[in-house]
């Protein structure tokens, strides 16, 4: 296929997925979302301060999330066609990622690429990460470069890809998988010798036990 045809396919996959999601625009903020914005108005919101919160909640370390929706609230306040915006926005460049990712893995077969992309874009799992804009903003953060992640390891790149993981974890703590998953994606996919399989693993390893 050439390269042309694949940009129209992928195109034509994220258009198919705006439109999917388009209604939430209509929508409005619920459940935990009000807790956020609740903590959002009673706490000091000072750059320090929120750090602060994350380090001694010993349930999550999620500073990069922390900040992230209190900005967002600055921003925006309650308006929350705003949020979808971006929500919307942000799951697409995850499944262009998926896309991206999928064909790496299948070795270029673009059919099982578009397939995987294709049930990726309108599963359910994604489907409140993008319809709670504001308290899933985590969840979005931490996916997109989660899968940077992944596609910096297959290129090659252990440092980028490491760089990837910790902000990954930063947003949210779904990527703790990769303390299995990673080193076995170096060991099948890296071109390098064995001693530097070994090291990028155990590399990658020691970085997300950490965040055990």
């Amino acid at each position: 296929m050439s390269k042309k045809a694949e940009l129209s396919f992928i195109f034509l996959i994220l258009l198919f997925t705006l439109v999917i999601y388009l209604p939430i625009l209509n929508g409005f903020f619920q459940n935990d979302e009000w807790a956020a914005f609740a903590r959002f108005f009673v706490d000091d919101q000072s750059l320090p301060a929120i750090i602060k919160r994350s380090l001694i909640d010993r349930g999550h370390f999620v500073p990069l999330y922390e900040i992230t929706y209190r900005l967002l609230i600055k921003v925006f306040g309650l308006g929350y066609a705003y949020y979808a915006v971006i929500s919307i926005i942000l799951h697409l460049v995850v499944v262009f990622l998926v896309f991206v990712f999928s064909k790496k893995i299948f070795k270029g077969d673009t059919f099982l690429a578009y397939a995987t992309t294709i049930l990726f874009a309108v599963n359910a799992a994604g489907h409140q990460a993008t319809t709670w804009p504001l308290i899933d903003i985590n969840t979005h953060g931490a996916v997109v470069f989660s899968l940077l992640s992944l596609l910096f390891i297959l290129g090659g790149h252990t440092i980028l890809s490491l760089f990837s993981l910790v902000i990954s974890l930063l947003f949210k703590e779904i990527t703790l998988g990769f303390l299995v998953f990673l080193p076995i994606l170096v060991f099948m996919f890296s071109r390098k010798a064995v001693r530097s399989k070994i090291s990028s693993s155990l590399l990658f390893f020691i970085v997300t036990l950490f965040f055990v």
